[in-house]
């Protein structure tokens, strides 16, 4: 399928289904971990059709292969790029979590905990502001060696996400043993 993806590049280069392609050819190259060939697929797509609907779904593409290139800079830099030139889309609460995360994978944590706050603010009661409050209490955490008052903060915040029903069991034990985490650092 990749090989009749690419020849489509080739035998249809004006063909209204190109941008598709390239966007499918992206996540093919994406799913199977070839993560600097698919970014150079979504970030080409940006390049080419900046106005299409799908402009800003190819950024976080981009941000997510730059991400599992470990170009953490990169990929805080790709979701910055679509905040700015995409501030009314849809994608931007799941780009500021990875954002976030890669701003994690670089020990900024302090600026971490600032997306994600932003991230709980514009969708509170989302899977991505569930995510967001949970990667907030891990960054409180980590903050807490320069600061013992940051492990309360993150106790707070696991035992809030304790009270949600949704939960699975992992999830559960994994929030019971941070909480464990936190007093003992305390």
């Amino acid at each position: 399928a990749r090989t009749a993806g690419a020849s489509f590049l080739v035998d249809f280069p004006e063909s209204p289904r190109l941008p598709d392609m390239i966007l499918w050819l992206g996540k093919f190259d994406f799913n199977r971990g070839q993560f600097a060939e698919a970014r150079r697929f979504f970030m080409g797509f940006v390049t080419r059709w900046p106005g299409n609907g799908w402009a800003d779904a190819a950024l976080v593409w981009a941000a997510r292969s730059a991400y599992g290139e470990a170009d953490f800079t990169g990929a805080v830099e790709t979701v910055a790029r679509l905040v700015r030139e995409y501030p009314q889309s849809l994608r931007r609460v799941e780009a500021r979590l990875v954002q976030a995360e890669a701003l994690m994978e670089l020990a900024r944590f302090d600026e971490a905990v600032l997306v994600l706050d932003q991230v709980v603010g514009q969708a509170p009661d989302s899977e991505w502001g569930g995510q967001a409050r949970l990667r907030k209490g891990d960054c409180l955490f980590a903050l807490g060696a320069d600061n013992t008052l940051r492990y309360q903060e993150a106790m707070d915040v696991y035992r809030d996400l304790l009270q949600q029903a949704s939960l699975t069991p992992t999830v559960v034990l994994q929030l019971h043993y941070k909480v464990g985490r936190c007093l003992e650092k305390m």
